[in-house]
């Protein structure tokens, strides 16, 4: 998620929103993996699944069913943020 999130960030996460609320900001699991990643809910496009780092390319779903199918399972939603420097 850098430039807005970077390596050693602290990050609060809301564990009681584990479904869709609304656009923001989302931890995500994925098999073994954690991701942090913007989620929006689009009409007609089902969720997409954003990078602030241009270098990931955006995810789109058509529906619940193809989140799950991957094993992606929202964490909780993201509601701050301490930047720390990683030393």
């Amino acid at each position: 998620m850098a430039p807005k999130l970077k390596a050693g960030d602290l990050i609060f996460v809301d564990t009681t929103v584990t479904r869709l609320a609304g656009n923001g900001i989302y931890a995500l699991r994925c098999g073994d993996a954690l991701l942090i990643r913007r989620m929006e809910q689009r009409v007609g496009k089902g969720v997409v699944l954003k990078c602030d780092n241009k270098a990931y390319q955006d995810i789109e779903w058509t529906g619940k069913a193809a989140a799950s199918h991957r094993g992606v399972r929202i964490i909780g939603k993201v509601h701050g943020a301490i930047c720390a420097q990683v030393i």
